[in-house]
């Protein structure tokens, strides 16, 4: 015999790694790392033997606040669904 998929009786059980406190900490250490990765394009476009290497950084800031508003955008949903 099948169990219900979704019992009404039961609340839905969140890791500790998707909690809100984890992920306004994951978006703050995020923020940091790409401010720090704007300070290195920043850096490497003020000297031009290092224009060359700026697509690190470069790269590096862009996932970075990429992941600050993705997972931003997932508590914002996760408030607005309570």
């Amino acid at each position: 015999m099948r169990s219900d998929r979704f019992p009404f009786f039961r609340k839905q059980y969140i890791p500790w790694y998707d909690t809100s406190a984890a992920c306004w900490i994951l978006m703050g250490f995020l923020f940091v790392i790409g401010l720090f990765a704007l300070s290195g394009v920043t850096v490497a476009g003020s000297n031009p033997d290092l224009v060359e290497h700026m697509w690190f950084p470069g790269i590096l800031a862009g996932l970075s606040f990429f992941l600050v508003i993705k997972i931003g955008f997932r508590l914002w949903q996760r408030n607005k669904n309570d």
